[in-house]
């Protein structure tokens, strides 16, 4: 049996997020650095691995949200993609997942 691809998607959050010099968590890390600190299981390869945005949850916008369904499309055109992973903060989560969810095949 082959490898699962798998895409990673990052939009920033929590996740990605990083105390400033004032003390701020700010969303800061990249995917590629979220992947480095991940033990990926044999026999899946994360790719794309790709930074969309990289904001704290409240900067979601509707351009941002469908920026990131047409990314989602785009992936999953690609018939070699099992799944994606999103990094996306808390608190526009519902709503961006309600609108990929609407736009998206």
């Amino acid at each position: 049996m082959g490898t699962t691809r798998v895409a990673l998607l990052g939009t920033g959050g929590t996740i990605a997020s990083a105390s400033g010099a004032d003390g701020q968590l700010i969303a800061r890390r990249s995917v590629a650095e979220l992947l480095d600190g991940c033990d990926v299981p044999a026999g899946i390869s994360v790719e794309p691995a790709v930074d969309l945005d990289r904001i704290n949850s409240w900067d979601m916008d509707p351009r941002r949200m469908w920026r990131l369904a047409a990314r989602i499309q785009e992936v999953l055109a690609e018939p070699e993609v099992a799944g994606i992973v999103i990094t996306h903060g808390t608190d526009t989560l519902e709503e961006t997942a309600f609108a990929v969810d609407l736009v998206t095949a």
